[in-house]
C-alpha cells in the first residue's frame, strides 16, 4: 500500500493530482503537520486538511510532528481523518493516554518512531496501536537520503508482530522511492509513504508513476 505525501504535492493543481491519485488506487494520504517547534519547518493545518477531506474518500493519515499532540486530536477528528500518529519520544509518559484519546475520537492510532528510537522502546503499547510509523530519514525535511540502517528496526516490529500474534501496519516514511521499495517490503513493510523519489517530480505521469509504485509496493 501507498501514502502519497502531500507535503510535496504542487498546492496550485492539488485537487486535480489528488483526482488523479485517487483514480489510480491512492491508499491513504499522508499528511504531516508540523509546529515550527519539535521540528523547525511549519507545515499543513487544519483548514488545508478540510479541504483535502472535501474532494477525496481516500482515508487520510496524519503524522504529528508537533510538541503537544494531545491538543491536536479532538480537532483531526472534526476534519473527519481516519489516522492519526505522534512521536513516541514526545509523548514519554502518555503514551497510553494519547493512544485512548484517539481511539475514543474514532480514529486509528498509530506511534512514530524517529530514527534515534528502538522498536522496543514502544514494545508493551504494540497491542493498542493500528499502525507504526517509522522513519528513515530525520524528522522536518522533505528530500533526505534513505538511512539504509532502519531497515532492521523494521525487521524487528515485524517479528513482535509475528512473535506477539498482533495486526498493526507497518508504515515508513522519509527517502522510499524506487531504489528501496523492494527491501522495505521484503523487510516487513505494509504501507510506504510516497513523496519526491517516488511518484511526485517524476519524469512519467503522476497516474502512471502512482500506479507503477503502488504496484511496486505490493508486488515487492
Amino acid at each position: 500500500m501507498i501514502s502519497p505525501t502531500l507535503a510535496c504535492a504542487n498546492y496550485l493543481q492539488l485537487q486535480n493530482d489528488i483526482e488523479v491519485m485517487d483514480r489510480a488506487g491512492a491508499d491513504f494520504y499522508h499528511m504531516d503537520i508540523m509546529d515550527g517547534h519539535y521540528v523547525p519547518n511549519i507545515c499543513l493545518n487544519f483548514e488545508f486538511i478540510r479541504a483535502v477531506k472535501s474532494v477525496t474518500r481516500t482515508p487520510m493519515d496524519v503524522h504529528l510532528m508537533v510538541s503537544n499532540p494531545m491538543d491536536y486530536v479532538k480537532r483531526l477528528s472534526d476534519c473527519g481523518v481516519e489516522y492519526v500518529c505522534a512521536h513516541s519520544d514526545v509523548l514519554k509518559d502518555n503514551v497510553e493516554y494519547f493512544i485512548d484519546k484517539v481511539h475514543k475520537h474514532n480514529m486509528k492510532a498509530g506511534l512514530v518512531l524517529s530514527p534515534e528510537d528502538s522498536a522496543d522502546s514502544i514494545q508493551p503499547y504494540l497491542k493498542d496501536v493500528e499502525y507504526v510509523l517509522v522513519m528513515c530519514v530525520k524528522p522536518g525535511f522533505a528530500g533526505q537520503t534513505f538511512m539504509e540502517e532502519m531497515l532492521p528496526k523494521v525487521e524487528e516490529l515485524k517479528k513482535m508482530r509475528e512473535r506477539e500474534h498482533l495486526n498493526f501496519l507497518i508504515e515508513v516514511d522519509g527517502g522510499v522511492g524506487w531504489e528501496n521499495i523492494r527491501k522495505l517490503k521484503a523487510a516487513g513493510v505494509d504501507v510506504a509513504v510516497a513523496g519526491m523519489f517516488a511518484i511526485f517530480g517524476q519524469e512519467e505521469s503522476l497516474y502512471d508513476a502512482t500506479v507503477r509504485f503502488r504496484r511496486a509496493s505490493n508486488e515487492a
